[in-house]
Order: C-alpha cells, then sequence, then structure tokens
C-alpha cells in the first residue's frame, strides 16, 4: 500500500516566526526592524482577511499592502496622533516595507522551500524619493563660524573649536 504524506501548508503567521528565528544571528537592530514591520505586515494581512496559507498571498495582496503604509494614515489600528503611523508614510518607508516583505518571500521561497516560488521577491517597488535637503549659504556658513569664535573668545575654548572643526569639516567634505 502506498501511502502520500501530505506536507502541512505553513500560515503566514509561521512563516513570519520562522523567517524571525532564521535571522537571529543578525545585529539586534536588523532583527527589531524586520519584527516591527513584518508585525505591521502580519497584522494587515489578518485585518483584511488575506489568505490564513503563506503560499495563497500574491504580488496583488503585497501591492495592496504596500498601497495601505504608502497612503493610509493611523495605519496599524493606531489611533494615536503622536505616532508617527498617524500621518502619511514617507515614500522611504513604503520603501523599506516592500523590501522586507520582499526579502521574507524570498527567504521563505528560496532558502527554506516553505512556499513554491511566486515572483513577489521579483516585484518593482518604486524608487524612495527622498526629500532634498537645502544646502546652507555661504552666509550662513560664516554666521555659525562667526557664532563659534565668538564662543572660543567668551565662553568655552575647547566647544568653540570642537564646533568651528564641525563645520569646516562639513564645507570641506561637501556633507
Amino acid at each position: 500500500m502506498i501511502t502520500e504524506l501530505k506536507t502541512k501548508t505553513i500560515t503566514l503567521d509561521e512563516l513570519i516566526d520562522a523567517f524571525l528565528g532564521a535571522t537571529s544571528h543578525l545585529s539586534p537592530h536588523t532583527q527589531r526592524y524586520y519584527r516591527t514591520y513584518l508585525k505591521n505586515f502580519g497584522w494587515y494581512a489578518h485585518k483584511f482577511g488575506w489568505p490564513e496559507a503563506a503560499e495563497e498571498i500574491t504580488r496583488d495582496h503585497i501591492r495592496q499592502f504596500l498601497n495601505y503604509v504608502s497612503s493610509n494614515t493611523n495605519r496599524w489600528g493606531l489611533d494615536d496622533p503622536t505616532r508617527s503611523s498617524s500621518r502619511r508614510a514617507a515614500p522611504g518607508t513604503a520603501f523599506h516595507y516592500g523590501v522586507v516583505v520582499k526579502r521574507l518571500f524570498r527567504w521563505a521561497s528560496d532558502e527554506e522551500e516553505y512556499v513554491k516560488e511566486n515572483g513577489i521577491w521579483r516585484l518593482k517597488l518604486p524608487a524612495p524619493h527622498f526629500r532634498q535637503v537645502e544646502p546652507y549659504t555661504d552666509t550662513e556658513v560664516m554666521s555659525l563660524l562667526e557664532a563659534c569664535e565668538e564662543e572660543y573668545r567668551f565662553r568655552s575654548c575647547f566647544l568653540g573649536s570642537r564646533n568651528g572643526a564641525i563645520i569646516a569639516v562639513f564645507c570641506d567634505t561637501g556633507r
């Protein structure tokens, strides 16, 4: 008699837990980064009635999730105006969510074979368009250096020298 063993389908929560366990060798900062983003991803999947089985999640699900991240306020069921989730997310935030979710599914299909390759990791993410920082004018830099010189002469020789050196390094390197 031949019997076939049916492999258990892994749920999204189990997949996230397995991934977080597999990344335990990474730095605490990276672990916290993955844990935070994937906790919110799992919350969204439950809230919007996604399939329980991780392999049934499609690229369209991920697109809906990224649209939610980039366009909604009061995300993750939190109605606290002091939290960053109460404001519209910056493009960089949505980009990072996309990177983490793609990494999760790439790991699940390539490294662990928990799910069949479904192309989620090939999903194109929009460029994060970070805010352009306006540089100081020459007049503003001179004012800062004069303030450092005044601090050097009248208050603290060390602080005036240090602050002037920091400003000079920024000016010399263009940062």
